[in-house]
């Protein structure tokens, strides 16, 4: 069966309330003038979610395209590999209130709960956030510069998110696996998705 571009693409898009490409390269299956009109579904009032991978990013082949116009986060000249390597994320301070961060309403809580969380796997590197982008969360090590992971950003009157790991899982599955509970995974997912479709 045709990947069925023209009608997510065109035809429905305007009634989702949300577009996702969780580690996917377009160019096998969507048409490149479709990126346009997911540039123009954001602009509109749209919400758009980029989740990292070796497809995602600069791997999907999204570089100077409408896609990485939307994205808080453009793409480095020289491109990055995703690279395969365990991390816990770094919580920017300047915004620990954020909604999409608040996986307990508690403060001391909610600070403590992420720094239970299981390790990450994987970095999409080559990412620069952008001047009015909020950078949630970044991965840090040595002398090397910040990389952003989690960026939350505008585009005219939607919003976007891009998270530059495919490995939130671990936060579900080896909770579960060790005994704890996969409910940090689900309001994780809840905030991000509450926060890109503007829900009250």
């Amino acid at each position: 069966i045709p990947f069925p571009s023209n009608l997510l693409f065109d035809d429905y898009l305007s009634s989702f309330d949300l577009v996702i490409f969780q580690n996917f390269k377009y160019d096998p299956f969507v048409d490149k003038k479709y990126l346009g009109n997911i540039q123009k579904y954001v602009q509109s009032g749209g919400a758009f979610l980029m989740i990292g991978g070796d497809l995602s990013f600069q791997g999907g082949g999204y570089s100077q395209t409408p896609i990485e116009e939307i994205l808080p986060v453009h793409f480095r000249e020289r491109p990055q590999s995703f690279v395969d390597a365990s991390f816990q994320p770094t919580l920017n301070e300047e915004f620990i209130q954020h909604p999409i961060l608040r996986l307990e309403k508690d403060l001391a809580l909610n600070r403590e709960v992420w720094q239970s969380l299981p390790p990450l796997q994987g970095i999409n590197k080559g990412l620069v956030a952008d001047k009015n982008a909020h950078v949630l969360a970044q991965y840090m090590k040595g002398e090397e510069p910040p990389v952003p992971i989690l960026v939350t950003g505008n585009y005219g009157k939607g919003r976007s998110v891009s998270l530059a790991t495919d490995s939130v899982w671990n936060w579900n599955l080896r909770n579960v696996g060790s005994g704890g509970s996969g409910r940090y995974f689900q309001k994780f997912w809840n905030n991000v998705i509450d926060w890109l479709i503007a829900e009250p």
